[in-house]
């Protein structure tokens, strides 16, 4: 009987697929079906465990990458489990696996995490990574699949520029979250491409925004309170010194998030919202994200060593070590956490003091040590409460359990009023009468920040206020309408 070309057509669509099952589909790990990279994650885990290890990285890179990866591999656990993945590259091999398809995972990444991945992902019938002696990348990679499955014996999934060494030998090419140049290495160099799978994530505005943190950059509005507790709001070189203190701490400040979610990437990615962040997400790649903070901490302290007083520079100095000491042990430690958060907030005062050439009373540190305390432990209890809700008992990487939760807002409301005792007492030092005119209306601020501190706390109980105090304060109302209110107060009370 002769054959309709319909019936052509499906008999060579049969024949097709039965020869793709029989040609294995080989898959890169790092930057393709995740959206990370194995070998930055254990580094940065290293410097997490023991940043002291960090300088044992440069000698055995020297000694090679297979060397490296086998040394980090020795020192650092990766909770493969968590990694992101590419959703569509993924549910696109479990098609091909549920079809009869060979898989097979060849990788750069060491084999401990390669086997600990694929057992846990249950897709691949076979495991090509790095060992001891071979770094399983480029080159290496080609010539184990060439010698294992022949010259266009094997179709390969790949991410990098690098994978070009593989496509040169395979049947097909599969792109997966590459550039457009990748795209155009694969098309040069394999036979055919067979599918193209973009980006999971752009890296546009709003993104890096995110990544930057750019909302957390109210809390260096602190640095202008100094500026008006001296009253030289009207000093145009002391209001640009505070300016550009700002943006200087600014940038500073999301250099160290980015280092902070660096490190907390396992933790993050085990978060309700945190595994939304753009490095915990793979939105930006852990590389990118190293370098960038790189570049930001080196603009903020060369322009602070240039165009700031030497007293600022060091008190920016010591907010990064602050900062880093917190993202690598104090956050886990009970108590000194909280202590740590509210000495981050009080350093800020300290360095708009230290930008217009004026020196902190020791009223304004002891209020700002009491309140920010008082806020660092809002942001536990909130942690806490949500906790509660997953019917969880402790906060991963953090010294406390729910059963802390009565004694911590305990603390933490003990803490806000005696923010509120400090300024009681300030009002009737010596002090006062040399900067304000009539210091008895100061004692409305008192009311409004016993009511606000009051609110904020039963909130807290309620579960209603963000895990993030400082962004639920930007969004609060009645923050700003207190917080307005208190600055009229001090301006009456001065020039009245």
């Amino acid at each position: 009987m002769k054959e309709t070309g319909q019936e052509h057509l499906n008999n060579a669509d049969v024949q097709a697929s039965a020869s793709d099952k029989q040609v294995p589909l080989c898959v890169d790990l790092d930057g393709s079906l995740i959206l990370t990279d194995t070998l930055y994650e254990s580094v940065a885990q290293l410097i997490k465990q023991n940043w002291l290890m960090a300088f044992m990285v440069p000698f055995w890179f020297f000694k090679g990458k297979a060397f490296l990866k086998n040394q980090l591999a020795k020192h650092c656990d990766l909770a493969v489990d968590r990694f992101p993945l590419h959703n569509d590259f993924k549910a696109w091999l479990e098609t091909e696996k549920a079809n009869g398809r060979r898989l097979v995972l060849v990788t750069g990444t060491h084999e401990k995490y390669a086997n600990a991945f694929a057992q846990h992902i249950q897709l691949f019938d076979e495991v090509i990574a790095t060992t001891p002696l071979v770094n399983c990348t480029s080159h290496n990679k080609a010539n184990r699949l060439v010698e294992e499955y022949g010259e266009r014996g094997f179709d390969y999934a790949g991410n990098h520029s690098v994978d070009a060494n593989v496509w040169k030998f395979a049947r097909h090419a599969i792109v997966v979250n590459a550039s457009g140049a990748v795209i155009s290495a694969a098309q040069n160099t394999a036979l055919a491409v067979e599918r193209v799978f973009p980006p999971q994530y752009k890296i546009n505005f709003k993104v890096i925004r995110k990544a930057l943190r750019v909302h957390q950059w109210m809390k260096n509005l602190l640095i202008f309170v100094p500026l008006m507790t001296a009253h030289m709001f009207t000093s145009s070189a002391a209001i640009g010194s505070a300016i550009f203190a700002f943006i200087i701490m600014s940038i500073c400040a999301s250099a160290t998030y980015f280092i902070n979610d660096l490190l907390d990437l396992e933790a993050d990615r085990n978060h309700h919202t945190k595994c939304n962040r753009p490095f915990a997400s793979g939105a930006i790649p852990i590389n990118k994200g190293a370098m960038a903070a790189a570049a930001m901490l080196g603009f903020s302290f060369l322009s602070a060593l240039i165009f700031m007083p030497f007293e600022f520079f060091f008190i920016l100095f010591s907010y990064l070590v602050l900062t880093l000491t917190y993202s690598l042990s104090f956050k886990r430690l009970q108590s000194l956490d909280v202590v740590s958060l509210a000495m981050l907030y009080t350093i800020r005062v300290l360095a708009g003091a230290a930008a217009i050439g004026v020196t902190v009373s020791f009223w304004l540190l002891a209020f700002s040590l009491f309140i920010f305390l008082s806020l660092g432990l809002v942001k536990r209890v909130s942690e806490l409460q949500k906790l509660v809700e997953q019917n969880k008992t402790f906060v991963e990487g953090r010294g406390y359990e729910v059963a802390d939760l009565p004694v911590l807002q305990s603390l933490g409301s003990a803490s806000g009023y005696l923010a509120i005792l400090v300024i009681s007492l300030y009002i009737h030092s010596p002090e006062v009468s040399l900067l304000y005119d009539k210091p008895q209306i100061l004692w409305l601020i008192c009311p409004i920040l016993t009511v606000w501190i009051t609110r904020i706390w039963v909130l807290t109980a309620r579960g209603q206020v963000d895990e993030d105090p400082v962004e639920y304060a930007i969004k609060d109302r009645f923050t700003w309408a207190a917080g307005g209110i208190c600055l009229a107060i001090l301006i009456i009370a001065a020039f009245a």
